[in-house]
Order: structure tokens, then C-alpha cells, then sequence
């Protein structure tokens, strides 16, 4: 069944310091922001992006990477989701390349999650998986709560810069 969350292996883990990382950076941009905030949290070991389904057990994402490109899409795709709109999340990483459609079944109780594969040798079985409405809102919902606690609490000096907070502010 498909799954998509964030596991937070930080209890108590000191915040992360981003002195003298960032000198030769621009960021200007809340993705460029979110772009460094999910590597340091990758090089600390911070979290792990977990994705099931679609009969492969392991999907095995970086979070630097392909936890980027969720959080890149989870506003439009939390958006979306709420108005009943149908959206895509894509996880093109090399050994992930895949793209998530999500759309209602026709009752409108349920959303369909189609997998569309890129890779060579590798279809998704099944094609699609069919999950609760609630239940999908409440994941995606999750993934952005514990990746908001992750920054306030381990990236302090990101969280609370204009552009992260920019991008904060897009889920209302």
C-alpha cells in the first residue's frame, strides 16, 4: 500500500549548525532554502524519507534529493488535494525515477495513486493503489508537520528566514 512519511531520528539531537556552509551558496529562493535544509538533515542523519507501494518495498530515496522534490510539490499537492483536484508528485532521482498521479475514485471517498515508472526493467505492480482520502491528507499533512518541527528544532537560523517562512506560509 502506498506510503509516503519522514521518520525523525533526531530526540535529542542538538540543532545543526549551518556556520560557514553556505558561503558559497545562493539562496534565494525558498526552494534554494529547502534545498539546504534537507541536505544538512541528510549529511546529520536527521531523518529518512520512507515511500511504499506499488509492489517495491524499498524505495530507498535520499533525503537531500527526492525529500527535496516532495516538499517542493506538497503545497500545490496538499492544495489540490483539499480541493479535490487531481496532482502529481515526481521522485526522479536516478533508482527512483517514478511519477505519483493522484485522482478520485468516483465515489470521491477514495483517492487512486498511479505509478508511473521511467526506469528500465522495473513496472510498477500493481499500477495502482487506492487510498483513503483522510488517510492520504493526514500523510501528506504529516510529512510537512515533521518536516517544520525537523527545521524549527535542528535548522533554527533556516526556519526562521524569510524564504523558509515563505514557503511555510503556502499551506494556508
Amino acid at each position: 500500500m502506498f506510503a509516503l512519511k519522514i521518520i525523525d531520528r533526531t530526540a535529542l539531537q542538538s540543532p545543526i549548525s549551518t556556520k560557514g556552509k553556505e558561503e558559497d551558496l545562493v539562496l534565494d529562493s525558498p526552494e534554494a532554502y529547502l534545498s539546504r535544509a534537507c541536505q544538512l538533515i541528510e549529511d546529520s542523519d536527521a531523518a529518512e524519507l520512507v515511500i511504499h507501494g506499488f509492489g517495491r518495498a524499498n524505495w530507498s530515496p535520499a533525503f537531500g534529493y527526492e525529500g527535496l522534490m516532495v516538499l517542493e510539490e506538497l503545497p500545490d499537492a496538499i492544495a489540490c488535494l483539499r480541493k479535490r483536484e487531481e496532482f502529481k508528485i515526481g521522485i526522479m532521482a536516478q533508482g527512483t525515477e517514478s511519477e505519483f498521479e493522484f485522482y478520485y475514485s468516483p465515489d470521491s471517498s477514495n483517492v487512486n495513486v498511479r505509478c508511473i515508472s521511467y526506469l528500465d526493467g522495473w513496472k510498477p505492480n500493481p499500477e495502482c493503489e487506492t487510498i483513503a482520502y483522510d488517510e492520504l491528507l493526514n500523510m501528506l499533512e504529516s510529512v510537512r508537520d515533521t518536516f517544520v518541527a525537523l527545521l524549527s528544532r535542528l535548522l533554527p537560523e533556516l526556519y526562521t528566514h524569510s524564504m523558509v517562512k515563505k514557503w511555510v506560509s503556502s499551506f494556508d
